[in-house]
């Protein structure tokens, strides 16, 4: 095999194992602690001098943190005071604050008020059928069975002509069935303690109607195979959620809707007056969120990601504007014409489109309104107004985020830090989309092209030089490789791979010297035996150390050329047997020869008796 064959060989097959390497877990895992590392120091170095913030970070983002202290203060997790929420919105309604989006990272899936709604229900239910059981009690039956049904439509319809509060003055200013008017009025009253939770819901729900661009998210569970069971309470319905999930192409319109996931999300008072979003996020082995899915595949529908949503009504996307290349990319047409195409990758198992989060900043490097500080500003609170004036202000035409930011509530790891709100993701996410700001990946021939290359340009250099030598021409390109990827990191949020390239040069380095040893040990056994008779130990060892000094062609110095003869020899050999003369040369050339390796002479050749 030619030397270059060799070479291009231990290069290749290096590559090759190093790729096919590179798709294992343990492999993986530290290919993303290094871009986790390029992350925070880019977190750290590349920064805005005028704002002290990272770079690219959305200046019309503001975030509303809900922490410790709101939560003490207003109402305990999961039960968050609606009223509030409703009350805080208004900060966001004036045509010097109103955002394009707003979204909310807190699922309100909890209804304090409609369990004792229900038992309560049940209850007047009984009273009524004792009566209709009651042949005296008809009339009563009649009057009390209106009365009950007056409350039930209070109760789903908010608007109702009669209200609660009238049903409830007129069973105290009834005279003729006192009793029974008593016992719905004890009932009554237990349940108008709970009202004011129910009071609050409303307030929140015609907050969401009138401002008309705010995502409630919700959770998207798979469900097991085979598992068919009815919605639970929490859980949204098949119809509501075909309204809005995206159909994909060419699915038929009258298309039967049969969902993979349960999905839990907000009250229907909420989110019948809210866009719809889920808030996933994908976990990796090590368990840092680095992607999120923002399209889920729901049977032939795509159900959105809150992120996905927010940044469409921010960039004022219809529904129809959404055009989904799966594996490769998603495509928003906006309403000036301008698209923005956001890099996609399709998870290989449920089919759901994953973006890579590009991580800019934790949540105190977006501009920041503390939940309680907003609310005092609602309220007429002068200080807070004054401080946070500039961050409210910054929210027109631009988006807002609200979410946990309590202890222990709802956390997990990025990249920029082991342990934060979950919220961070969303935030992340959605910076992204609203700046375009996305982390791209080397396609798979870059990823072959950049591990092939250093691992033959290893077993060349190897091979063709000294060690040092070798290991110089290899490290110089291995650190300018390294730097570019940085730089690549840095300027163009391009994430090129270094475990894997490292590996290809790290097998290619050890392939290359264990076959340059082997070969020049061959080479060093072929050339002893051949060279031992002639040469001393010492000359010897010296020409295996540097077999480049023994050139084609010689080289000129000054030399002592001995010429030896045994006096006498021919006579002696015309007198004696062969017999006899052989022994004795041999004995003679045998202590002449040694004498003259040991004072490191060189044997040229035997010339009879004579020795040159």
């Amino acid at each position: 095999m030619s030397a270059a064959l060799k070479i291009l060989g231990i290069g290749i097959l290096s590559a090759v194992v190093a790729l096919g390497l590179g798709s294992l877990p343990f492999m993986q895992r530290f290919e993303h602690q290094t871009l986790d590392l390029r992350f925070r120091l880019r977190h750290k170095t590349s920064r805005d001098s005028s704002t002290d913030r990272p770079k690219f970070i959305h200046p019309n983002i503001v975030f509303i943190g809900i922490g410790d202290h709101d939560l003490q203060k207003y109402g305990t997790w999961p039960w968050l005071d609606r009223g509030l929420q409703a009350q805080m919105l208004q900060a966001f309604a004036t045509d010097e604050t109103r955002p394009r989006a707003i979204g909310y990272d807190v699922i309100f899936s909890i209804d304090p008020y409609g369990k004792k709604q229900r038992e309560a229900d049940a209850q007047l239910g009984e009273i009524v059928e004792e009566l209709r059981n009651d042949k005296k009690q008809r009339e009563a039956a009649v009057k009390f069975s209106r009365i009950l049904e007056d409350l039930r439509n209070a109760e789903e319809h908010p608007e109702a002509a009669v209200s609660f509060d009238q049903i409830l003055q007129n069973l105290r200013a009834e005279k003729k069935h006192r009793d029974t008017a008593a016992g719905f009025i004890r009932i009554l009253e237990d349940l108008s303690d709970a009202r004011k939770h129910r009071d609050a819901d409303i307030q929140f729900s015609r907050m969401l109607k009138q401002l008309g661009n705010v995502c409630l998210p919700g959770m998207a569970q798979r469900r097991a195979q085979g598992n068919t069971a009815a919605t639970k309470s929490g859980k949204v319905d098949h119809a509501w959620l075909q309204s809005r999930a995206f159909p994909m192409e060419g699915t038929a319109p009258n298309a039967p809707f049969d969902p993979d996931h349960d999905i839990s999300g907000a009250l229907p008072l909420f989110r019948d007056h809210s866009v719809f979003g889920v808030i996933n996020a994908e976990r990796d082995d090590d368990g840092v969120i680095r992607r999120v899915p923002i399209l889920i595949r729901e049977g032939n529908h795509w159900l959105p990601s809150m992120a996905l949503r927010l940044a469409m009504l921010y960039h004022k996307v219809p529904t129809a504007g959404l055009t989904v290349k799966r594996g490769k990319e998603v495509r928003l047409d906006r309403a000036d014409g301008t698209a923005l195409v956001i890099p996609i990758e399709e998870d290989p198992l449920f089919q759901d489109q994953t973006l890579r989060v590009n991580y800019r900043g934790n949540l105190l490097d977006f501009k920041n309104a503390p939940f309680g500080e907003v609310v005092a500003c609602v309220e007429g609170n002068e200080e807070a107004l004054h401080a946070l004036e500039p961050d409210l202000r910054s929210a027109l035409d631009g988006a807002v985020m609200i979410g946990l930011t309590a202890i222990a509530l709802d956390a997990g790891a990025i990249p920029l830090i082991s342990n934060t709100p979950l919220v961070a993701v969303q935030i992340n996410t959605l910076n992204n989309l609203l700046l375009g700001d996305f982390l791209r990946s080397v396609p798979w021939w870059g990823m072959a092209t950049i591990t092939l290359l250093p691992s033959c340009l290893t077993a060349w250099a190897i091979q063709k030089f000294s060690a040092v030598k070798g290991m110089c021409i290899v490290l110089i390109p291995f650190f300018l490789f390294l730097g570019a990827a940085w730089f690549l990191f840095l300027k163009a949020s391009i994430w090129v791979p270094m475990i894997v390239p490292s590996s290809g040069l790290i097998l290619s380095l050890t392939s290359a010297t264990v076959a340059r040893f082997t070969g020049e040990e061959k080479q060093k056994r072929q050339l002893r035996k051949t060279m031992q008779n002639y040469l001393s130990a010492n000359i010897m060892e010296e020409v295996l150390r540097n077999p480049d000094s023994m050139q084609l062609g010689g080289v000129r110095k000054e030399l002592t050329v001995l010429f030896t003869d045994v006096r006498g020899f021919t006579t002696f050999c015309e007198k004696n047997p062969p017999e006899k003369v052989v022994p004795l040369l041999n004995e003679i050339l045998e202590v002449a020869s040694n004498v003259i390796i040991r004072h490191d002479g060189t044997l040229d050749k035997y010339i009879g008796d004579a020795i040159m």
